[in-house]
């Protein structure tokens, strides 16, 4: 009776045993299946985690390319913003430069019209002073009748009348001059007056005479004359 009951209970604790094996195998199975689950959930978030990683990468290397650009560009704006205001500061200064210069002709011109003129002025004075002195020297020539040109004495105090009488003895000497085509000189000694009537130049009939008058050795008339066939009369035999 004790060996049954013994028996039957070193069966029991055998099959305890066995269910209790039997249970650890199947928990650590469990656990390890778990486990394995949790390795491959831990895996997958590594790999989400990963890709995430590198989309954060890719977008901060794009913002810095991004920067960088923009710094670029930055830079680039500012040298071209330089580069324009050294060009309008160039022009600025050619600009000046040329008006100065525009200036310094203008000045030098006007300088060199008052020289001109006053050199012109200087001129005509030393040829009416020279004239002046020529005929004074062929005074007594042209008295006699001699010389190239002619000069009349015998109606020279006719220089000192009113101006509608100098313009009358001006318009005879210079048709005289027109028809003979050479100079001619009426000469007041009294009054130191002289009126040369000179052939300037001709075309169709026309005779243009250049008459002055100077009074004491000093030009106070200059004027061209023409002359036609008619105001000449008969021209025939004449050098026009």
């Amino acid at each position: 009776m004790v060996k049954k009951v013994v028996s039957l209970l070193v069966g029991f604790g055998l099959v305890a045993a066995g269910v209790v094996g039997i249970t650890l195998s199947l928990a650590d199975r469990d656990k390890k299946a778990a486990l394995k689950e949790i390795e491959m959930a831990r895996e997958a978030n590594r790999a989400i985690l990963a890709e995430e990683q590198k989309r954060i990468d890719e977008k901060r290397q794009e913002v810095e390319n991004l920067a960088k650009n923009v710094d670029t560009e930055k830079q680039r704006l500012e040298a071209e913003h330089r580069r324009q205001e050294e060009h309008l500061r160039y022009k600025a200064a050619v600009i000046e430069e040329q008006k100065k210069a525009a200036l310094e002709r203008k000045k030098d011109a006007a300088g060199n019209e008052t020289k001109a003129r006053a050199e012109a002025a200087k001129k005509e004075n030393r040829k009416a002073v020279a004239l002046a002195e020529k005929n004074k020297a062929q005074k007594k020539m042209y008295a006699s009748g001699s010389g190239s040109g002619r000069t009349v004495n015998s109606e020279a105090s006719s220089l000192n009348r009113p101006a509608d009488a100098i313009n009358s003895i001006g318009r005879k000497a210079g048709k005289e001059a027109a028809r003979l085509f050479e100079p001619v000189e009426y000469y007041n000694r009294e009054t130191r007056e002289l009126l040369r009537a000179e052939p300037y130049d001709r075309d169709r009939g026309w005779v243009r005479v250049r008459i002055r008058i100077w009074r004491d050795e000093r030009l106070v008339k200059d004027t061209l004359v023409g002359f036609s066939r008619s105001d000449l009369g008969d021209l025939r035999g004449s050098r026009v």
